[in-house]
């Protein structure tokens, strides 16, 4: 859980059914595909015998891809290993850098928000640890959300740049 003294940082990309990944990045790279449901990096491998023996499977891994700035701008699920350098995932990706972490399904671990760009009007939708679909109105620019959230909906957000803090 979350506490009001956070320690780290994750950038956040709202979606209808993808939790906020669980912290800590399992590996990251550079998709050289794009436009199918394969991820493909050379430089990894994927095979079960080498994520295992380094603590993680990347199978139901969450994928953060397609950073402009800091700030990812899509969300993945992988499948599956294809092989030891392609991942099969669940919707189609975009070429450019990734970083994989492990899945929030169960919403064990949940968050406090920083939402960067707000304003007036602005909404920003969250399913909170007790299970609760809220929406939060007019939200500033720079503001904290003091609520323990497990997921950021894309549908009903309009606010950007936010941060689960932990």
């Amino acid at each position: 859980m979350a506490n009001n003294q956070p320690n780290s940082s994750l950038f956040v990309v709202p979606s209808n059914t993808i939790n906020i990944p669980q912290p800590g990045i399992l590996t990251t790279g550079t998709n050289s595909s794009g436009g199918s449901n394969n991820l493909t990096d050379a430089s990894q491998n994927f095979t079960p015998s080498v994520t295992n023996a380094n603590g993680y499977n990347v199978t139901g891994g969450i994928v953060y891809q397609s950073y402009t700035g800091a700030f990812p701008a899509a969300v993945n699920t992988v499948l599956g290993v294809n092989s030891a350098t392609i991942l099969q995932m669940a919707n189609s990706t975009a070429a450019g850098t990734y970083n994989i972490y492990s899945p929030n399904q169960d919403g064990k671990t949940s968050f406090t928000l920083f939402v960067g760009t707000g304003g007036a009007g602005s909404t920003l939708r969250v399913l909170t640890a007790a299970g609760d679909d809220v929406t939060l109105t007019n939200l500033p620019d720079s503001s904290f959300v003091p609520l323990q959230v497990v997921r950021i909906f894309a549908t009903g957000t309009t606010c950007s740049e936010i941060l689960a803090l932990y």
